[in-house]
């Protein structure tokens, strides 16, 4: 009897935490896709980094060359201890997912990224042709 309560219980669970145009940590979306909709959510960006730039505020890194309206990941210079490589250089034009909470300023979506596991570099995705 255990067997046919636990099955439909995990379902629900299941459906519960996946709802409707809701993008979860670990499933993650193109920086060309973040909207004003993703502010305040914790979601997954994966894309490859333009631009990197240092500024007073900290390291920004850019998923997009115009620099102006990119998404983009903020490294504060609080939290740069934290990193054990040059983040200017680990990140540098590489395929890049940061997960974190979307914040918006000036009209440009970024996640502030204050602990390393938030960012890594990963695998770029090949695409198959289709014969």
């Amino acid at each position: 009897m255990k067997q046919w309560i636990s099955v439909p219980v995990c379902v629900l669970a299941l459906g519960l935490s996946m709802t409707m145009g809701e993008v979860r940590a670990d499933d993650p979306i193109k920086p060309s896709q973040v909207t004003a909709e993703h502010v305040g959510q914790e979601i997954a960006v994966e894309g490859r980094t333009a631009v990197n730039r240092k500024t007073q505020a900290g390291i920004h890194i850019y998923f997009g060359a115009d620099t102006s309206s990119a998404f983009q990941a903020l490294i504060p210079m609080s939290a740069l201890h934290r990193f054990k490589v040059d983040p200017l250089k680990a990140f540098d034009k590489r395929n890049v997912r940061v997960t974190g909470e979307v914040e918006q300023e000036l009209g440009k979506f970024f996640i502030r990224v204050t602990e390393t596991k938030q960012m890594k570099v990963v695998p770029r995705k090949r695409r198959r042709r289709s014969n």
